[in-house]
């Protein structure tokens, strides 16, 4: 990051020492005294810099780098009608598995079999069916899709 200061008379300047930088979530991102941001976890932070009197925030956002497939838990389960399950997401990058759980966008194919989280994976499944349903549960991120498949058991 980098903070420019601009003067009364219309001038504006970089500012290098003395700058105060701070990270709303630094469980996101850290910054450090020079300004050099690093992510920790997928999701976004604001990034404060400080001169004097003044500052100004930007919000960065971290994504896993490279995913090159998404691994979606449990495998093809099945479960009760009423009941829940939560389901976990693993981007597999070239630097080892990710938990995206919480930053990928989950959708299920069957509106019949119940209801996604399509924020937390969590499945909530339908009550008084008539028959078994199964659905296909999906979580994406960076345009890669991991699925799997889960049934609703009919009684």
């Amino acid at each position: 990051m980098s903070a420019v200061g601009t003067y009364n008379d219309g001038s504006t300047k970089t500012l290098g020492s003395g700058v105060q930088w701070s990270s709303a979530t630094p469980s996101v991102a850290t910054v450090s005294s020079s300004g050099v941001v690093t992510g920790v976890s997928t999701g976004t932070s604001a990034i404060t810099g400080s001169f004097q009197t003044q500052s100004n925030s930007a919000t960065i956002t971290v994504q896993v780098a490279n995913i090159q497939s998404i691994t979606v838990t449990p495998a093809n389960p099945t479960i009760a009608q009423g009941s829940t399950e939560q389901f976990k997401a693993m981007a597999n990058t070239a630097s080892g598995p990710v938990d995206i759980t919480t930053s990928a966008t989950w959708n299920s194919s069957n509106t019949a079999a119940g209801t996604m989280d399509t924020a937390t994976g969590l499945f909530t499944a339908a009550s008084g069916l008539t028959s078994s349903q199964t659905t296909v549960i999906s979580a994406t991120s960076g345009g890669i899709v991991g699925q799997t498949n889960l049934t609703v058991q009919f009684p």
